[in-house]
């Protein structure tokens, strides 16, 4: 990684922990219930059972087993094992460690709008927007470094990217999380991840 590109996830390190603090202080003083009512709003208009059993899979998809095997998946290949693999697990287990001590910290209640699945841990920031952002991030950031071939690389990350959005309006359709969970599940995501991938490289340059 060049100092550009490093400067660069830096700043972007910075930028998603700043918007989680700015996320955090607004839910703190209720300031984003408006904004979450609004976007529930928007969802609830969409509800039917296809649409339900859609978010159903791609919410079971984004959970704790699932992104375990991802990264089992990831370590068992070879080529993969040290790069992406363990380093990808660590970065996920920082990431629902983090998320565990955030909830119980804010202590936010669930959404009390009809719930599709039933939940008991609290609400802020959103487990499966943190932890899916904190594992996709981090591979997409390898797969940038480490792969030569742009358009599989970018095509790769970007189904990355849609997939994780895809787990977070998941959430939200649910009536499990207010948007601001997910938005604030997705910041500090990003902000584990590159936390994670800056320190990997600086490690790997020592070694």
């Amino acid at each position: 990684m060049n100092f550009k590109e490093n400067k660069s996830l830096l700043i972007i390190n910075i930028i998603s922990l700043l918007i989680f603090i700015l996320l955090a202080i607004l839910v703190c003083y209720h300031k984003t219930e408006s904004f979450d009512n609004n976007i529930y709003e928007f969802f609830s208009v969409f509800i039917s059972p296809p649409l339900t059993n859609l978010a159903l899979i791609i919410s079971e998809i984004g959970n704790t087993t699932c992104i375990v095997m991802i990264c089992l998946m990831i370590i068992i290949i070879p080529k993969t094992r040290w790069v992406i693999g363990i380093p990808a697990s660590i970065t996920v287990s920082i990431s629902a460690i983090l998320n565990s001590i955030l909830k119980n910290i804010f202590r936010r209640p669930r959404p009390d709008i009809l719930r599709l699945v039933q939940e008991t841990s609290f609400s802020f920031p959103s487990g499966h927007s943190m932890n899916n952002m904190a594992l996709y991030s981090f591979i997409a950031l390898s797969l940038l470094l480490y792969f030569k071939d742009k358009a599989i690389k970018y095509s790769i990350c970007l189904a990355f990217f849609l997939y994780v959005l895809l787990v977070g309006l998941s959430r939200i359709y649910l009536g499990v999380h207010y948007a601001s969970d997910v938005l604030a599940g997705f910041a500090m995501g990003i902000w584990v991840s590159t936390t994670c991938f800056i320190y990997k490289s600086r490690y790997s340059k020592q070694i």
